[in-house]
């Protein structure tokens, strides 16, 4: 016989999983909304985050797999990052990177 699962059953992976059993098996948790990671992880910053929630600290767009600069426990996104601690040509006010470019 079947037991019918109400709105709180959890699929994970094509398995169907009652809340009480979802939340006993050994998934990371977000660092931003802190509920179970059941689906693609990023791990960054000594944490584990939904993809969408692993955001630039000051524009908070989502990385989304994307490059990102870390600062004092961090994240920034390259324009961010280089506009809050680059440096900039006195005349052109151009960010200068690594190797002068």
């Amino acid at each position: 016989y079947r037991i019918e699962l109400d709105e709180n059953a959890r699929e994970i992976r094509g398995l169907l999983y009652c809340l009480s059993c979802h939340n006993k098996l050994d998934l990371p948790v977000c660092a931003a909304c802190r509920r179970l990671i059941d689906e693609r992880v990023v791990s960054a910053l000594g944490k584990q985050w939904h993809v969408e929630h692993f955001c630039c600290a000051r524009c908070a767009q989502p990385f989304l797999g994307n490059k990102h600069f870390e600062h004092k426990g961090l994240a920034y996104c390259e324009a961010d990052y280089h506009f809050l601690f680059g440096s900039a040509c006195f005349i052109c006010n151009r960010t200068i990177t690594n190797g002068g470019k």
